[in-house]
Order: structure tokens, then sequence, then C-alpha cells
């Protein structure tokens, strides 16, 4: 006699296409969660072990480690660590691009339960991404926070990687992670550390300079971001379930016998077949776009960097924060002697008032923008989008011609 759903099928149900959040799927998982927990841990496992079988499409590898992070299974620390320490394009794959700059560190903290070691592991390897090594400085701190490893200990560890050689070139987020994680424990001790690093210009003015560091060491330890409570306050506000309007159906392409050829680097021959079997050259069908997506990441998270000091004005208020990052878009694009983001515009909604914050604001906002010139795209497009307890952005951009 059935005593309830088959634990199975309700973890089958969040694996597949994802195009709408799966509210009522995960609500299940939650419900069912000692008979479904066994099984989401041997899908983590089959996931950690062999992350090529997955399909980009499939975001069942997504809802499993949210699951498992919202009931602070230990046990799935071990394997999220291991995915964590994946190349960035197969955690992306896996993962999406979204717990790559944000609440990566809350799941990993969850799942350590009292451990130390994961973070550590991440924290230390020079061939992780630098975003998940910020996300793990993070975490290693808010550990210390709640007693599960040594202040002192943490600390000097941390002040240790804050050297060139500690990760590759311009990897400016890590370093900036490492500071600002510090910062969560009151780093006086290691201030000296931390000053040597502004001084060899590991960390641009333009994500934080050594006077925004001198005034939080000041005021205290920087308290973090708490945990989601509500399930479905983890993922379900991105962006990528929100409804598209319709398409019509693309018309079949003949199948393309050529496979694509590689350089060297691994990359893609621009003038091979393009990897979707158009037949087409690569630099002819799917480069622009490809490169496109590379960079949306990256242009995420420099944005918010460039406009620090004004979305610290602004507070919580999207419309303000909106306004914020325009103003950082028009950095970046006058960065690159181009006409980007309607000045006039951008001066009328400011008012009069904020007329004189351009000129103030804007001057060393280019300049902190040109760290990253070596990006050859403008800005076209800025949304704030509010989630509870925050806002996401999505940026669109286009190649310099």
């Amino acid at each position: 006699m059935s005593t309830g759903p088959d634990p199975k099928l309700l973890v089958d149900a969040i694996f597949g296409p994802s195009p709408a959040y799966k509210r009522a799927e995960v609500d299940a998982i939650v419900s069912h969660r000692e008979a479904v927990t066994p099984l989401l841990l041997k899908r983590l496992a089959r996931i950690a072990a062999a992350p090529e079988r997955e399909e980009e499409s499939d975001l069942g590898p997504l809802y499993t480690v949210v699951s498992l992070a919202h009931f602070h299974e230990t046990a799935a620390h071990d394997d999220l660590v291991r995915i964590a320490r994946l190349p960035i394009e197969t955690f992306e794959r896996l993962l999406g691009e979204g717990l790559v700059t944000e609440q990566l560190d809350a799941m990993l903290l969850a799942t350590a339960g009292d451990r130390t070691d994961g973070l550590r592991a991440i924290l230390t390897d020079a061939s992780v991404s630098e975003f998940i090594r910020a996300q793990a400085a993070s975490a290693l701190a808010e550990a210390v926070v709640r007693g599960h490893a040594d202040r002192g200990e943490v600390l000097s560890l941390m002040a240790g990687l804050l050297t060139e050689d500690a990760a590759p070139p311009d990897a400016d987020f890590f370093w900036d992670g490492v500071i600002s994680a510090m910062l969560r424990l009151k780093p006086v001790e290691q201030a000296d550390a931390i000053r040597r690093a502004f001084d060899a210009g590991l960390v641009p003015d333009g994500m934080m300079s050594v006077d925004d560091f001198e005034a939080a060491l000041a005021e205290g330890p920087v308290e973090g971001d708490p945990p989601p409570e509500d399930v479905h306050d983890w993922i379900g506000w991105w962006d990528c379930f929100r409804p598209r309007p319709e398409r019509p159906a693309a018309a079949p392409k003949p199948p393309a016998p050529a496979a694509p050829r590689f350089k060297p680097d691994g990359k893609l021959a621009r003038n091979g077949p393009c990897w979707c079997g158009s037949g087409r050259k690569y630099k002819g069908c799917h480069y622009d776009s490809d490169q496109a997506a590379r960079h949306l990441l990256k242009l995420s998270a420099v944005l918010p960097k460039i406009a620090e000091p004004l979305i610290e004005v602004a507070g919580e208020d999207p419309k303000k924060i909106q306004i914020a990052l325009t103003l950082a878009a028009l950095a970046w694009n006058e960065s690159r002697d181009l006409e980007g983001v309607d000045r006039g515009d951008l001066e009328r909604r400011l008012g009069e008032a904020g007329r004189a914050v351009l000129d103030d604001v804007l001057p060393p906002m280019i300049k902190a923008a040109r760290r990253w010139r070596d990006d050859r795209r403008i800005v076209t497009n800025v949304e704030v989008i509010g989630k509870p307890g925050g806002y996401t952005i999505n940026v669109t951009s286009i190649p310099i011609p």
C-alpha cells in the first residue's frame, strides 16, 4: 500500500529544461525531505564525478544544490566543493552564472557544518575562478563568525594570499573578495598587509580604495547577508525564469558533416565550422554571440563596482540604483572614447543637483572603467530588477566596431 509519492519521481521532476521556475516541484522536494535527500545526494555525486554528462539545458543540478543547501545537508559538501573547483565554464554550464558572484558562499557554508577544509581548498587553489575563490573567502569569514574556525588563523591565511603570485594577473575580484571577507573580522593585526596590497595595485580604485578600507576598518566588523529562509528565495527570482515572448520556430538547418576545429589553446578556430552544425564558418555564425556571452558575467559584476559610491547613496531604491548603473555604463563607454548612454537624458533624470554629480563622479568612474579596457564592448542597456533583500542586473552589450 502506497504511503506517499515515489521519491524518485519527485527528484526526476526537478531535472530537465526549466523555462519557468519549478515552484511546485521544489515544494514537493521540501515536503518530502527525508525521502528524497538520499536520492539528491546520489545525483549530486554523479554530477560531480562526471560533469560532462550533464546537458546545459538541464537545470536539475541547480535545483539539487539549492535543495541540499536549504536542508543544510553536510553530506553534500564535498561534492559541492568538487564542482566549485571545476573550470569556470563547466561550473556555469552545471549551475548557471548567477551562483558565480552570489549565493555560492551561503550554499558552501550551509553544507559545511563545522568544517572549513573545503572552503580553504577552494580559496587557496589558484586554478579556481577568481569569483568562486572570493565566494569561498566570504564563506570562510562567516565560518569564523559562527565559531567554526579560528579568527587569527583565518586572517593570517587570507593575508598570505594578498600577493601577485596568489592568483592570475588582473584577478581583481579575488583580492577584492579576500579583503572584503577580512573586513568582516575587523583585521586590525593584518591591516598593514592589506595596505601593501593596495600599494601594489592588486585592487583598483574602481572596486575598493584604501580610503574605503580605512573607513570600513574604523567602523568595525562588516555584517554579512543572512541566507534565504524561504527555499524559493534562493533562485526563484532569477531572470532566466521570467516569461519570454514566444518566437516562431526557426527553419531546420541542414546537417554539417565537418566537425569544429580547435586551436592548440582549446578555443574554436574562427575559420572552422561553427559548433551549431549550420555548416557556416564560426566567425560568421555564433562567434559574436559567444563573445557577448563570455563578457556578460564580467560586465554584470564590473558595473556595480564602478558605481559603488553611488549605489551606497542610492540605498535600496531600484530607480536610484538604475541611475547609478547607467552612470557606470556611461563611464564604461566613454572610457573607450565612444558615444554611449544619452548624457542629456541622464542629466534630465538626475535633475539640477545631479548635473554637478555627473561632473564630480563621472571622471573617476571613467578612470576606474579603464582598468578593463581590454574588453572591447560597449554597454547598450542596463536593467535593474528588484528582488527580496536586494536586486539583480541584466547587462546587454555589443562589440566595438
